[in-house]
């Protein structure tokens, strides 16, 4: 019988039915693991708990949103302790990149017969992120983006002030094998993984066990077309095209001509000149075998950076 930490989010059980977690515990001891549950706290950090206590688990278990599961991986970055996710958040991009099902029943089944597959995770400025970070236009507006999601209506004015001020700025990217390069552009996205925000597909070709960032610059885009293009590929939806510029890379130091807001999966980490960089395999992760994880690409060979315009 395996050990393993249940993380529970109150918040997001509330939309199941009652004894729900009742039967997941039953069926995950019929799967030959022991739940010890714990429930998260508004505002309390996860993730020193999580280092603390990952050397008496043989895996963890997250039943809530990519926010409770990005706070437990952090705590197991270097463990080796695998992570198991059992999806409740809203949108659940870590769930969906991984291949996993959307009901948690059948999330336990496949994370119980799952063998443990590296992850790599991102590192803005040191802060730590799995799914995406971001320069620029997608920053300034997460914090109310954030606030609408929680229904408070009363962050659409000033969303929307933020949306029409912003404007295109002169970038500079020092990438592994490009140094200087120069764009303009409202937006510049650093994935780990294909999927961020309100399921936004803004990476399609980002691979979570490749051991780089896919940057995705948005160059000379206009404020309409990029709102039209971020519409079309909410919810997990694939975009038809991909515009501006993508590249690859193990580290990518971000400057610009003024300073420019940065997050790291949502979470502000400061303004530019920033560095973010992939660490291969530091965290492993319960996920189906190589092939049916959405989003999964075949990794390019190209130098150059694609292109493709609005």
């Amino acid at each position: 019988m395996r050990r393993a930490r249940l993380v529970l989010n109150p918040v997001h059980l509330r939309r199941y039915p009652a004894g729900l977690r009742d039967r997941l515990e039953a069926l995950l001891r019929g799967l030959g693991i022991e739940a010890d549950p714990v429930f998260t706290s508004p505002g309390a950090s996860l993730a020193p708990r999580m280092a603390a206590e990952a050397a008496g688990y043989d895996l963890f278990l997250v039943w809530g949103g990519d926010g409770t599961v990005g706070e437990v991986a952090t705590g197991l970055i270097g463990t080796g302790t695998p992570l198991g996710i059992l999806p409740a958040g809203t949108f659940n991009n870590l769930a969906r990149a991984l291949g996993l099902p959307r009901d948690p029943l059948a999330a336990a089944r496949a994370v119980a017969a799952a063998r443990p597959r590296p992850m790599d995770a991102g590192f803005a400025n040191g802060r730590v992120f799995l799914e995406a970070a971001g320069v620029g236009l997608d920053a300034a507006v997460f914090p109310f983006g954030e606030r609408l999601k929680a229904r408070q209506l009363n962050a659409l004015v000033p969303a929307l002030a933020r949306l029409a001020r912003f404007r295109a700025v002169e970038i500079i990217l020092d990438l592994d094998h490009a140094q200087g390069v120069r764009v303009r552009a409202p937006l510049v996205a650093v994935a780990n993984g294909p999927f961020y925000g309100a399921g936004f597909s803004v990476a399609r070709d980002a691979r979570w066990d490749d051991g780089r960032l896919t940057v995705r610059v948005f160059e000379e885009a206009s404020l309409a077309g990029l709102v039209w293009h971020f519409l079309n590929i909410a919810r997990h939806r694939l975009p038809r095209s991909t515009p501006g510029l993508t590249f690859h890379a193990r580290r990518v130091r971000v400057t610009a001509d003024e300073p420019l807001a940065a997050h790291a999966d949502g979470r502000p980490v400061g303004t530019t000149p920033i560095w973010f960089e992939a660490e291969a395999g530091a965290l492993h992760v319960l996920a189906p075998e190589p092939g049916t994880a959405a989003g999964a690409s075949t990794r390019s060979s190209a130098p150059q950076p694609s292109r493709a315009r609005q």
